[in-house]
């Protein structure tokens, strides 16, 4: 019978050990997963709201950097639309591309915006570029049309 209990438990043991170590193994998010993503995109446009255009400027394509540095973009940003609210609603990966959906509440300055501005969801897209997304400015046209 103590024999029977001892097997029962070193059984039990085992199989805990077993469950625990295949925890452990689990990789983290890598940098290119839809989580990633959706925290690079949310951190872009949180900052977007502060207009911390330090913060946004370092997510825009490697690309994008190249041809324009940090005044140029600041002088290029768009002044007439404050954004006062922003929240990812979607992810979807296409490959080394993706589309974001951000519900964002903005006011546009010359337009009528109801208290606490007009709601919409835009389509953001993104870029994965040596494991790491990246903010596009535009949709890239080898993207499928939506």
């Amino acid at each position: 019978m103590r024999l029977k209990k001892l097997q029962g438990i070193c059984l039990l043991v085992l199989l805990l050990c077993g469950a625990c170590a295949r925890v452990q193994t689990q990789p983290a998010a890598s940098p290119s997963s839809e989580r990633s993503l959706w925290e690079r995109a949310n951190t872009y446009w949180q900052a977007k709201i502060r207009v911390q255009l330090d913060k946004t400027y370092p997510l825009e394509e490697p690309q994008f950097q190249k041809r324009f540095n940090l005044a140029q973009y600041a002088r290029n940003y768009p002044g007439e639309v404050i954004y006062k609210k922003a929240a990812i609603e979607s992810v979807k990966i296409e490959g080394k591309f993706a589309t974001v959906g951000v519900a964002i509440r903005y006011i546009y300055f010359g337009a009528f915006s109801p208290k606490g501005g007009a709601r919409t969801v835009v389509k953001d897209y993104w870029a994965l570029v040596d494991g790491q997304w990246y903010h596009l400015i535009k949709r890239p046209p080898s993207m499928t049309n939506p």
